[in-house]
């Protein structure tokens, strides 16, 4: 599947092979979720090993707008494929753009970043996520101040956009 490829203000350009669409340093649009359970705890998944940053924590749900997609299709197509939610109301928290180069690539994206609630049992896509946890915002503040490696560095920030729209 195609990407969905913007300009430097967030207008569709095309779309293009996600993998050349990194390699070439092209912005893309992605998708991030947290989810919260009705106490207030964020589910946090483990990525899978044939995914980009392997084996760290990230976000509840993540991933890129494809081709055709609007931000929010592409959060709710995201929730369905990678843990299984399909009726969860979506709330916008933020949109930012990051850029980072890596060694297989430059990853420059505008992030809309999203929060929902659900105590829905959830059901993992062992493709995308080898685990999963719900963490307390207490004991996640406390595991990022002092593990950021276990982390994305993709999660960090957009945890500290979601903490800043809380304040």
């Amino acid at each position: 599947m195609k990407v969905v490829v913007v300009d430097k203000n967030d207008e569709i350009m095309g779309a293009m092979d996600r993998a050349e669409a990194v390699k070439q340093g092209k912005i893309v649009r992605i998708v991030r979720i947290f989810l919260f359970n009705s106490k207030g705890d964020l589910f946090l998944q483990k990525r899978g090993p044939n995914v980009d940053f392997p084996n760290l924590w990230d976000q509840s749900v993540g991933g890129h707008v494809d081709e055709g997609e609007n931000y929010l299709k592409a959060a709710k197509r995201e929730m369905r494929e990678e843990i299984g939610l399909d009726s969860v109301k979506l709330k916008k928290v933020s949109k930012y753009y990051t850029a980072n180069e890596y060694t297989f690539g430059r990853f420059k994206r505008f992030n809309m970043l999203y929060s929902a609630v659900s105590d829905e049992l959830l059901v993992l896509n062992p493709d995308e996520v080898i685990d999963g946890t719900w963490a307390s915002m207490t004991e996640l503040r406390k595991m990022v101040t002092k593990t950021p490696e276990i982390f994305t560095q993709g999660f960090i920030k957009a945890y500290k956009i979601y903490l800043k729209s809380v304040e």
